[in-house]
């Protein structure tokens, strides 16, 4: 996802806006991949001020995720905003000076490459644990029998803790 600032470049402290809308390919992580269900849509107002460029707006998308009470599949909206700093040249002051606390985009030439940015966006903001609505019943924890679909006749049996077992080895004073 690239955004054209030649114009802005020629002009510090006028004001540009964008739309822009990607089809992005699915991410492979360490802590689950990332599936997205629609494209990325990106709305964004930006400035620059004669050093680098000042970037805010907002991510839409939806996600393919897995419910984390029942595990089952759905689409999930996804919505966050941003506020970010795009420069010139960084690269070659960061191997000058320290890095800066915030973190900074590079960019080069007469655009902005957002990839990086919506990537950062979209990992910050997605939640740790999805659910598929907000009343999902989950598995049952003695069949695993999926509790928005069926009654399973565990539950039936004086919902007992899956953990009732274990409560009878510590009533004996026994080393186990």
């Amino acid at each position: 996802m690239k955004l054209m600032v030649a114009k802005e470049l020629k002009l510090p402290g006028a004001q540009g806006s964008a739309t822009l809308s990607e089809r992005m390919a699915d991410i492979e992580l360490a802590t689950g991949d990332l599936h997205f269900a629609a494209p990325v849509e990106l709305t964004a107002s930006y400035v620059y001020d004669g050093e680098g460029f000042t970037v805010t707006g907002k991510i839409k998308t939806a996600l393919h995720s897995s419910c984390a009470r029942c595990a089952g599949d759905f689409e999930e909206a996804f919505e966050a905003g941003f506020s970010e700093r795009f420069e010139n040249g960084l690269s070659q002051r960061l191997s000058q000076s320290p890095p800066p606390e915030d973190e900074i985009y590079p960019f080069e030439g007469d655009e902005l490459v957002l990839d990086r940015l919506v990537l950062d966006v979209i990992l910050t903001n997605k939640p740790h644990y999805s659910v598929c609505k907000e009343d999902c019943k989950g598995l049952c924890p003695m069949c695993g029998c999926n509790l928005n679909y069926a009654q399973c006749s565990c539950r039936t049996q004086g919902d007992k803790s899956p953990f009732q077992a274990l409560s009878a080895l510590l009533k004996d004073d026994k080393e186990v």
